[in-house]
């Protein structure tokens, strides 16, 4: 199938599963405050929309991108366990999802020496404490947004890197996410779910770009980055709240965007 069709029937299918799952997660929670649909519904939209770009998935994997399908899961369930733990137990945040992260990198990274795992490791959780202040300072709507933009210029970059099905994959995170942002407005729900989510796939997502493909480090980190922008102090957004979230993810498309620059700047040639 022609590349441009399969990354735009991927985003849909994405959309699609993550709108059928926010709604199935709101239903299920009736009753029980708003609820938390954002992460299973951002991780069921990036395994529809992987499975559409990749097949059958490979059990188990064989190269580190194929990892990306179960650690979808593994951050819907971190989500999971965060909202019911994380008020109690603060462990989980600094034990369990660092744990996941080191296991993970054990299993994908063809360098396993302690300074790669631990540095690594440590910009997985500064990914984690970024999106997570995001998404608490912005609100569910400005994050789901600046989270959709993000993973669009992800996708943008990795294509421009040279990789079409990593980034034909982040195409359908970021439709998620979309999808996400939209039903936000009419069905609220909590987005604190989606951190370890986006933190897992947009981190690997960066790091196999990087490590296996041609993705500038600095197009990484800016990507890494770009949710800073959600952070920002704007004057008087509690009198106009839709001002401060317009101006939040103008900085995050602002950060963005300098990474696809960087990405298009430092390019293969595309004549093969």
């Amino acid at each position: 199938m022609n590349p441009v069709l399969l990354a735009l029937l991927a985003a849909a299918v994405a959309a699609a599963a993550a709108a059928g799952t926010w709604l199935l997660a709101r239903r299920i929670a009736r009753g029980r405050g708003e609820g938390s649909a954002a992460g299973p519904a951002l991780a069921a939209g990036y395994v529809a929309g992987h499975l559409v770009v990749a097949g059958p998935p490979r059990i188990p994997p064989a190269e580190a991108w194929q990892w990306l399908l179960p650690l979808a899961v593994a951050g819907a369930l971190l989500g999971a366990a965060g909202d019911r733990l994380s008020r109690r137990d603060p462990w989980w945040r600094w034990g369990l999802f660092p744990a996941v992260v080191l296991a993970a990198l054990g299993v994908t990274l063809q360098e396993r020496t302690a300074l790669a795992l631990g540095g690594y490791g440590l910009g997985f959780v500064l990914l984690r404490e970024v999106l997570g202040g995001a998404a608490r300072i912005a609100g569910p709507r400005p994050f789901l947004a600046a989270l959709a933009g993000t993973s669009a210029a992800t996708a943008g970059s990795l294509v421009i890197s040279g990789w079409m099905l990593l980034g034909q994959a982040a195409g359908g995170l970021a439709a998620a996410a979309g999808a996400a942002f939209l039903l936000a407005g009419r069905f609220p729900a909590a987005a604190g779910s989606a951190v370890p989510v986006a933190a897992l796939l947009l981190g690997f997502l960066c790091l196999d770009g990087v490590l296996y493909a041609e993705l500038p480090r600095a197009a990484a980190l800016l990507l890494a980055a770009a949710p800073l922008g959600a952070w920002a102090p704007v004057p008087g957004r509690e009198a106009r709240p839709l001002r401060a979230a317009a101006v939040r993810v103008a900085l995050v498309a602002l950060l963005a965007g300098a990474a696809v620059a960087v990405a298009v700047v430092a390019s293969p040639p595309m004549d093969y």
